[in-house]
């Protein structure tokens, strides 16, 4: 325990639970709240015009309500340029397509088979553009959503490049912060900020008058 006090425990099992197992719990919980926010699981929505899903939701008028109502708080804007409609024609307009969707589906008998597309790419050959304008956007923009990320490459990329001969005595705090700065090059630093960082901080070199 480095940065704390050790906890008061009877057991070792109870000092375990306190000090690894529930900071890792929470660290999870942490993760999935960051990786996982409300704007994030809002473009899942999109899987409405999934036939399999859309068989299951259009009854439910209260989740399909929602899921309609996230759809059009995220991707409305969209919709109202490529279309040139206004946000209340939109609405009416998404409304009335999800409904013929839904019948073109049940009505093909493909959903009971499972003869049905199961991504968005293969979904697009079904949407007609003409027919259902609103949808085959929507439908564009789920199949080029990224399935995953791809920081722990990036950052394991950066570490080949850094962790060389030359730097085999770097500190693991020096090695993480050259890390960070590599793979995100987008995130802009504030040279002010770093000098007064090193400024607070005491140095280690005897100054010899």
């Amino acid at each position: 325990m480095l940065n704390r006090a050790n906890p008061k425990v009877k057991s070792p099992d109870e000092f375990y639970r306190i000090a690894i197992f529930l900071p890792f719990i929470d660290n999870i919980k942490c993760d999935l709240a960051n990786r996982f926010s409300k704007e994030v699981v809002e473009i899942f929505d999109l899987d409405l015009f999934l036939p399999n899903v859309i068989a299951k939701v259009f009854l439910d008028k209260y989740i399909l309500g929602n899921k309609v109502q996230h759809i059009m708080d995220k991707f409305g804007e969209i919709l109202i340029k490529h279309l040139s409609y206004s946000k209340d024609s939109i609405n009416i307009k998404l409304a009335g397509e999800i409904e013929l969707w839904h019948e073109f589906w049940i009505n093909k008998n493909k959903i009971e088979s499972g003869d049905i597309p199961k991504t968005a790419i293969d979904l697009l050959e079904y949407c007609e553009e003409l027919l259902y304008p609103c949808i085959s956007i929507l439908i564009q923009i789920l199949s080029v959503l990224p399935a995953s990320t791809s920081s722990a490459e990036r950052f394991f990329s950066s570490l080949r490049r850094l962790k060389t001969c030359t730097r085999t005595i770097m500190g693991e705090d020096r090695l993480n912060g050259l890390a960070l700065i590599h793979t995100y090059k987008d995130v802009k630093i504030d040279i002010e900020d770093v000098i007064n960082i090193f400024s607070k901080s005491s140095r280690k070199l005897n100054v010899v008058l």
